[in-house]
């Protein structure tokens, strides 16, 4: 059975799936281009990323397995707000 993770936000839900860590933790740092990224293992399942510039976090998001996301109360239904595997920076609306 293949694994889901998750990148979450607690203001913004699901930002972008993959279905390794490895690919979101590589999204994360493209997004937050030209600032250092820490990676923390918070427990199974569940990493913490900060994006950090000038010694201030510019970012912070959740690497989650889709079984861990939704123990912690996020959807893991949800659309993702960076969906697009032809432009993986491109925000996107969610319908209403």
């Amino acid at each position: 059975m293949a694994r889901t993770w998750l990148a979450c936000d607690m203001d913004d839900g699901i930002l972008r799936s993959a279905p390794a860590k490895r690919e979101l933790l590589t999204w994360w740092r493209g997004l937050h281009e030209g600032s250092r990224v820490q990676v923390t293992r918070a427990r199974a399942g569940v990493y913490e990323v900060h994006a950090v510039e000038d010694g201030e976090y510019t970012g912070q998001a959740w690497l989650m397995t889709a079984t861990a996301a939704k123990r912690a109360g996020f959807d893991p239904t949800q659309a993702p707000l960076y969906p697009l595997a032809d432009d993986p920076y491109e925000r996107v609306g969610r319908a209403a």
